[in-house]
């Protein structure tokens, strides 16, 4: 089964000097990251460092003006998830687990991510289809498609926002 016609991709869904400042903000020793052991549960698929804006039912972090303009774009009716994940350069290119962004099975939801630089990474959906990491793009596509990330070997970091919503 192809999940291409099943992808929307937008782009610039932010001006030049919003992505900018998101970009060095994010980077800088000012933003706090977490540590996340493994990308997907049960892969031991490698850690990764992650940033809350939206689980559990609530908005979690101070910096949630830094998704205002994706949730302006996106509109949406409801919303499950919302993540910032950094995966850093290995020298080689890491892959995570196929995985789904399920909360719920009986849920037919979106997931959306949102590149936020530039890279060599990408997005592989089960079928072989690849989105590259091309800064201010969003690729959507339905919950249940299978995916996974692939690390940067040009950039020192991928960072990617990851949404969950109806």
């Amino acid at each position: 089964m192809s999940y291409l016609n099943s992808v929307k991709i937008d782009k610039n869904i932010y001006t030049d000097k919003e992505i900018l400042e998101i970009e060095n903000f994010v980077l800088s020793n000012q933003f706090p990251w977490y540590h996340v052991k493994e990308q997907t549960e049960n892969n031991n698929d490698g850690l990764f460092f992650g940033h809350n804006f939206y689980w559990n039912h609530n908005f979690c972090s101070s910096y949630v003006n830094f998704v205002n303009p994706l949730l302006n774009f996106i509109k949406p009716t409801a919303i499950l998830g919302i993540r910032m994940n950094l995966t850093v350069n290995k020298n080689t290119p890491y892959l995570s687990g196929f995985h789904t962004d399920n909360f719920n099975k009986q849920l037919k939801h979106t997931t959306s991510v949102f590149y936020l630089n530039t890279n060599n990474g990408y997005t592989e959906l089960e079928d072989g289809t690849k989105i590259l990491s091309e800064k201010n793009k969003l690729a959507s596509f339905p919950s249940y498609v299978k995916h996974r990330a692939c690390s940067t070997t040009n950039k020192p970091c991928r960072i990617v926002i990851n949404l969950n919503y109806f």
